[in-house]
């Protein structure tokens, strides 16, 4: 059985893995069991073949789960982890779609894909990571459908704030963005954090989730006695594009690191900005500069990039390998104790986790729709070892907490 089940985690991996790079996405432990098809085969008696079969979807009940997401130009873990599903329970079962690379100014072209893929005969749960402006006004549409309305809708890192997205999405899940406002700052100060400067734009600060980091950020260096330093950046979806906001950090960190001298930790909110922040850290070999976290926490996220990885294709599969991989590259560039980032990766984790629950909820394992205990169960079976919990969200103006709404977090490796 352990074998079965160590023999899928590796062909998951191996499919969402391959070919991954550096993306230029917008951002904003226990035994690992089977999904849910497999265990009920297994229960029934049959063989361990045989509950692969099931595992791979070619049992007898007709089933479609829809995964929407950006290119692999623009998030690749995200399109990875999308193709490794279908490679994993085939065309027949798993049907996938990307969103414009440009979505904000083609939001009716993200409605109709997401429409389109409710339409799909036997659909019966659709995942959009990364939820981007357009997913609600979609989701919307499907639950009114009377034909549609009883498709599970997952908004997995939705750009909308959660008073709006909630009102459409059955789950909406994303990284704990509040709690890593103290995390991170916290593990900054452990790093030997003096000042933490938090670089971001307008777009971003125009959102319920990335607000709510930065002011904890705020506090948590106030109260560990580190200077906090907002400064706003070069948004890459403006005039100057990607290119040129990377362009700007490329300039400016070095600018900070003269003005706030030794032990700065940098963060920022977008995935584009990620390599030159982790490149030009690890070029610093005169101030000590940290970097505590991506926006996206991963260890696939940006990391190989910067650090110049090629991983061995009978590698991509072990993530304490490209832990390691990572960490000695670090190590030879002198960066040893100065980066940081997730044991589990976040996008891949928000569509294979919320896939294994889609499962669950096909088959009838689920209370309903929303089931917290099901869903959190699902994500740590797929974390590879990494502890994974959930919060949920709360506003911060009115109070209010949002049950369907999930943040989760995941344990920290500092390299």
């Amino acid at each position: 059985m352990k074998r079965w089940i160590a023999g899928l985690l590796t062909l998951i991996l191996v499919l969402s893995l391959a070919g991954c790079g550096g993306r230029n996405s917008d951002d904003g432990a226990g035994e690992t069991k089977a999904p849910a098809e497999t265990t009920a085969k297994k229960e029934e008696g049959g063989s361990e073949t045989e509950g692969a079969k099931e595992s791979e979807g070619t049992g007898t009940e007709n089933y479609k789960i829809g995964i929407v997401t950006g290119t692999v130009a623009q998030t690749e873990e995200d399109y990875r982890a999308a193709q490794s599903m279908k490679a994993l329970y085939g065309e027949e079962h798993i049907v996938t779609a990307t969103y414009p690379d440009n979505f904000e100014s083609e939001q009716q072209q993200v409605i109709q894909t997401i429409k389109n893929m409710a339409q799909e005969p036997d659909m019966k749960a659709i995942i959009v990571c990364q939820a981007v402006p357009g997913t609600k006004v979609a989701f919307e549409a499907i639950k009114n459908d009377p034909a549609t309305k009883d498709i599970l809708l997952v908004a997995g890192v939705p750009f909308e704030d959660p008073n709006v997205i909630t009102t459409a999405a059955d789950i909406s899940i994303d990284a704990d963005h509040p709690n890593i406002g103290y995390t991170m700052t916290a593990h900054a100060k452990e790093m030997g954090a003096k000042t933490f400067v938090f670089y971001s734009f307008a777009r971003h600060m125009a959102q319920e989730l990335v607000v709510q980091k930065r002011d904890n950020a705020e506090k948590a260096c106030e109260e560990l006695g580190i200077n906090f330093v907002y400064a706003e950046c070069v948004d890459p979806m403006g005039e100057q594009g990607v290119s040129g906001a990377q362009q700007w950090i490329l300039e400016d960190l070095p600018r900070k690191l003269e003005e706030y001298g030794d032990n700065v930790a940098f963060f920022a909110t977008n995935c584009s900005l990620q390599v030159p922040i982790i490149t030009t850290i690890l070029n610093d070999q005169e101030h000590n500069s940290l970097y505590p976290l991506q926006c996206c926490p991963s260890p696939l996220h940006a990391m190989p990039e910067a650090l110049g990885l090629e991983i061995p294709d009978d590698k991509k599969a072990d993530v304490p390998y490209i832990l390691e991989a990572e960490a000695g590259a670090v190590k030879e560039q002198g960066g040893e104790g100065r980066i940081a980032t997730w044991a589990a990766p976040t996008n891949y984790s928000i569509i294979v986790g919320s896939v294994a629950y889609a499962l669950e909820y096909i088959n009838g394992n689920t209370n309903g729709l929303n089931d917290e205990e099901v869903y959190l169960k699902c994500m740590n079976d797929i974390a590879n070892g990494a502890e994974i919990t959930l919060n949920h969200v709360v506003d911060s103006q009115t109070g209010n907490t949002y049950d369907s709404y999930y943040l989760f977090s995941s344990t920290y490796v500092t390299y």
